[in-house]
């Protein structure tokens, strides 16, 4: 049997997770599971993206069981940062699910851990789910303070997609205010990244809320004439 290098075979997991083919991206990394051991880096943070890749697939209860064993051995064997990164994963199974309190929870205690380690893109990505969550509760206010402190970090750090993602969430805030022109400047400002960066996905979200917006617009326009007999 050919060996192989795990560090390379991981790469490749993300790559094809990036790519969408979560099936490949299980794959390669229970082979990486397979022959690591428990203890070390490598298996916790494959043990993470496993996690992660279930998650995507909707698979949450073994996403949970995935990323709670890695959230614990990253405590025990001194891999906080990864710890951190399966509780944020955590706290996007339980957003899906439904149960916002437990979202915020989880998020939270990754933000501290992140904190705590320095981890600036771990810290970036918490504040712009926590901006999430308060957004899906109608805090608005909490939610643009939490994109902003995003926002900010992601440009220090000069990440365009973080930047444009965070960008895209602050025009949702501005449309469910129905303030309608603020949005169309920031979903264009981000399809603008988006374009420059290749993200298909990004550019899709961006085309799909500035229908959102024109559709907004339209429905004002008619409640403000009154309606029209034909």
């Amino acid at each position: 049997m050919m060996k192989f290098d795990p560090n390379e075979r991981l790469q490749a997991a993300k790559e094809t997770m990036n790519a969408g083919d979560y099936v490949e991206a299980i794959n390669l990394l229970s082979d990486i599971l397979a022959i690591t051991p428990q203890e070390s880096e490598l298996y916790i943070e494959a043990l993470v993206c496993i996690g992660e890749v279930h998650w995507m697939r909707g698979r949450y209860d073994t996403a949970i069981t995935k990323l709670e064993t890695a959230k614990e051995l990253g405590l025990q064997h001194g891999r906080m940062d990864l710890s951190g990164w399966a509780l944020r994963i955590i706290g996007n199974v339980r957003f899906d699910q439904g149960f916002l309190d437990d979202a915020h929870d989880n998020y939270k205690r990754a933000l501290g851990i992140f904190k705590e380690t320095k981890e600036k893109k771990g810290i970036a990505r918490c504040y712009n789910n926590l901006g999430v969550v308060s957004a899906e509760r109608g805090e608005y206010d909490q939610a643009l303070d939490y994109y902003n402190y995003a926002l900010d970090m992601y440009k220090n750090l000069k990440d365009l997609s973080g930047e444009s993602a965070v960008i895209n969430n602050l025009g949702e805030i501005f449309r469910f205010r129905g303030e309608y022109a603020d949005a169309e400047h920031l979903y264009l400002h981000s399809l603008k990244i988006d374009e420059e960066l290749g993200d298909l996905y990004g550019q899709a979200l961006c085309w799909g809320n500035l229908g959102a917006v024109s559709l907004g617009i339209n429905d004002f326009e008619k409640q403000k004439k009154g309606p029209q007999r034909h």
